[in-house]
């Protein structure tokens, strides 16, 4: 009998630690995944809301959900289709999302720094988006892609388009794409003369993990998409694309 109750005891034991292994279990993927959802969800409906069907730009729609909206990002093809914010730091919106509800996967935002009122212009908008090690569907996540010279062949235009630039988005040409230290100078927005503007750009071009075989001219506006990596240090992978439209 007593051997029947050690039996009975060790059993429950076991039955009662799976319990809370798949209980655990379940509630760590709810944390890792919801804000995914979330997110998504989040875009969803703002695309729904703001873009038509020949993707125009309904800027009204946009900054009547927020205020803080400056452009738009869409890369074809991919999960890259988002509004883009700015405000005073570049802190708030890496764990606030477009309905400034906090989301640790954040909103795609311009630089705190970059204005179109500067003197002389500035020329790079540097526009940052996470990106994770758990393959979410959303920010700048599938960036990384462009590591493959033939993911860039099939996805070679950026569109970015200010609100200030009409409903139809603007296409930029990718003329570089940076892997490197999260301290290496890719994001400078405005440059004393033309001379300095094309000597920066082209260090960047030749610095590229491969070669677009595309160039600058020393007007060309510029636009950064700049993202975490996780396979180097305080990785960064940035696709830089001008102005083609």
């Amino acid at each position: 009998m007593a051997a029947k109750k050690k039996r009975s005891f060790w059993s429950n034991l076991i039955i009662f630690l799976c319990v809370v292994v798949i209980f655990g279990c379940i509630v760590a993927l709810i944390v890792t995944y919801y804000p995914d959802y979330q997110s998504i969800a989040t875009y969803k409906d703002v695309q729904e809301n703001s873009i038509s069907e020949d993707n125009q730009i309904d800027w009204a729609s946009l900054l009547e959900q927020n205020s803080d909206t400056v452009a738009w990002v869409w890369i074809p093809d991919t999960i890259v289709n988002y509004p883009v914010v700015q405000t005073d730091n570049n802190d708030y919106y890496l764990d606030h999302d477009f309905t400034q509800t906090y989301n640790k996967f954040g909103n795609v935002f311009l630089d705190a720094d970059f204005s179109l009122d500067a003197d002389p212009k500035m020329q790079n908008s540097v526009v940052y988006g996470h990106s994770s090690t758990y393959g979410n569907q959303i920010g700048f996540n599938n960036l990384k892609e462009y590591e493959d010279i033939a993911y860039y062949q099939q996805h070679p235009i950026v569109y970015y388009t200010r609100k200030d630039e009409g409903s139809t988005q603007i296409p930029y040409e990718i003329i570089a794409v940076i892997k490197t230290e999260a301290s290496y100078d890719y994001r400078q927005p405005q440059f004393a003369d033309q001379e300095s503007f094309l000597e920066y750009y082209n260090r960047l071009i030749q610095e590229s993990i491969y070669d677009t075989g595309k160039t600058v001219s020393a007007d060309d506006e510029i636009v950064t998409l700049s993202t975490c990596v996780f396979d180097i240090d305080e990785g960064r992978l940035a696709v830089i694309a001008r102005r083609a439209g």
